[in-house]
Parts: structure tokens; sequence; C-alpha cells
């Protein structure tokens, strides 16, 4: 015996339970023993001896029966994604088993009340820049004032795109990325600093966590979820800034912002970009209330062209025209506008 939880598989798939099994047993974030079975009768006499803490079940064999089992947790695996689960926690079967792993997973996390969801104590100040407009270089000017900001603070970097590309343009290979802070976050004893000491790379002072790599890792967290992430790098970490480069898949795009204490929008001058920022405006006053307005900081980015690649175009941007416009606005020096807590 271990002594760890048991985390069991039962499909009649031989081939897939027992090779999920060993992926399962190399992932570093799986801290259970991880058994497959193909029969339900052995599973149903093990399980009286040791209940599993997360059961997965194939929906080819699920049966009412399988309710009597008991487990922490059971979650179906659809092997249609268009199948309906009833009342039962579920995810896809035929997906990477690290992404099914993770979905599974959370779902053994029992749900922590949020009493308010956008107020993050004092202590960690966040950034936020989105914009309803494309092509106008948020990113380059997110990544322009964090490394500016980090020169006399400890500032963290989350890019929160669906494809934000960051593997491919600086030709590097991410063991962990966001999706893997999520998880983390998700976990109720975790230390968080040395979770993420494994997960944050560096460009200059700005350290920043690897962007996901699949949309749906994005679409399925919740606006609780980030805001409890957000507290917890608060509370457990030395962070003093947080910037948070935010996209369209982002859900509960106004309770972030909300829980923002400087939002920078990027916009332009024609007006099809005009009228998208007005509309996104009143959407965001309508959502989190007229005083967001207060925080809100328009800007026009110049359109620049660089022939650097990877990490030196990153590097030079705060040495370049978006880190002149960031130090002539005074945007390195602009204090919280809003009292908290």
């Amino acid at each position: 015996m271990t002594g760890k939880k048991l985390l069991a598989i039962y499909d009649p798939d031989s081939e897939f339970a027992f090779r999920f099994m060993e992926l399962a047993k190399r992932l570093s974030f799986v801290d259970m023993d991880v058994k497959a079975y193909t029969q339900g009768e052995v599973l149903k006499s093990t399980a009286l001896e040791t209940p599993p803490e997360l059961l997965l079940v194939s929906s080819s064999v699920w049966s009412e029966e399988l309710r009597a089992i008991p487990s922490g947790k059971t979650v179906l695996l659809l092997e249609d994604q268009a199948t309906e689960a009833k009342d039962l926690p579920c995810v896809y079967k035929y997906q990477a088993p690290e992404e099914l792993l993770r979905k599974a997973l959370a779902f053994c996390e029992e749900k922590e009340a949020v009493t308010e969801l956008t107020t993050i104590e004092e202590g960690l100040e966040i950034i936020g820049i989105y914009s309803p407009v494309g092509r106008n270089r948020k990113t380059s000017f997110a990544l322009a004032l964090g490394q500016i900001l980090a020169k006399n603070r400890s500032v963290l970097y989350l890019n929160m795109e669906t494809f934000a590309g960051f593997e491919h343009f600086l030709s590097e290979e991410y063991d962990r990325t966001l999706s893997d802070l999520i998880y983390f976050s998700r976990q109720k004893r975790v230390d968080l600093m040395s979770k993420m000491r494994g997960i944050t790379k560096r460009i200059r002072n700005l350290e920043y966590v690897p962007p996901v790599l699949a949309p749906e890792d994005l679409q399925d967290v919740q606006a609780e979820e980030w805001i409890r992430l957000f507290e917890k790098i608060r509370l457990q970490t030395p962070y003093e800034v947080l910037i948070l480069d935010l996209g369209e898949a982002v859900r509960g795009l106004a309770t972030i912002l909300a829980a923002c204490d400087v939002i920078y929008l990027p916009t332009r001058n024609d007006p099809l970009s005009q009228a998208k920022t007005e509309q996104f405006l009143w959407f965001l006053g309508e959502k989190a209330g007229k005083e967001i307005q207060e925080r809100i900081h328009q800007i026009k980015l110049p359109l620049g062209q660089s022939n650097r690649t990877g990490r030196d175009f990153f590097a030079e941007l705060a040495e370049g025209e978006l880190g002149e416009l960031i130090r002539e606005e005074g945007m390195e020096g602009r204090t919280i506008c809003r009292q908290k807590g």
C-alpha cells in the first residue's frame, strides 16, 4: 500500500484503459495510485475495500448499478461529445490524457464559497489590458509595460489569449503552462509559489506563465476561478503587480476587469474601431457599473515595426517607442486609483 488515494478507470477496452493508466502514472500532477479495470465485478470488489477518490467510467458500460460503487467522485468518459450525461459530471474520452485528467480531477475539488468575486485585498496591483479592436499591439504593450515595471517591482504577466503564439515565436517548448497553474489553484492544500517556480519563465526581470496551448483550457475556467487564482497569488506569492493580457475567450470578462485596479484599452482612430470601443465601454458599464469607467485608460499605440524576432524582439519593446510612450504618459508610476477592501 502506498497510502495514496485511488484513481480508478473502468473501460472494457483494455488497450485504452491500460495505456491511459501508464500515461497517468507519469504525470507529475496526479498524486494518486492509478489502476485500470476492464471488468465491473473486479472493480466492485476492489472498491469495497478501497473506495476510489476518483472513478472514471466509460459511457459504453455505464449503468445505474454502478452508482452503488463507493467513490469520492464518479466522472463519465463520453465516447460521443453529443451524448447527454444526465446528472453525472463528464469529460470527452478521446482527448489528450493530460487534459482529460486535469478536467476530471477538477471535479474532485469542492467549490469554495466566493462571497465577493471582484475584491482583491491590498498588496497586489492588478493591471488589465483588453481591446475589442484587433491588430493594435496589445500584447507588445503589455510586455513592454511589464518589463518597465519589473525594474523596480516584482511583476507577473499572464497571457489569457487562446493563441498567444509564444512557443512558436520564441522557438521554445513548455512542460507546464497556465493550464497547470489553474489546476494547482483549484487544489485546496497546495503551496502555489512552490508550484509556480516550476512554471514561470523570464523576459529580463519580468516573470511570465507560458500561455495555454488549447482554447478549451481558457473556455473551461469560470470567472470566480480566475478571481480565486488572483487572490492566491496575492496571499501566497511575493508579486506586487499582476498584468492580465486578456483575450476574447475568457469567461466573465467584466468580472475580471472589475477586479483590476487599472485597465488599459488600446484602440484605433478609424470609425469602426471607435464604434467597437464604444460598444465595449457600454457593455462594461452595464455589467460592472459606471464607476469602472474611472479606471479605464484608452490608449492609441504606435504601429511600429521591428526586424528582430524571439526574445530579442520582446526585450526590445521596453526600449523602443512603446517604452517611450509608457514613460511619457507616466504609466510606470500610475497609482492604484480605487480603494480596495
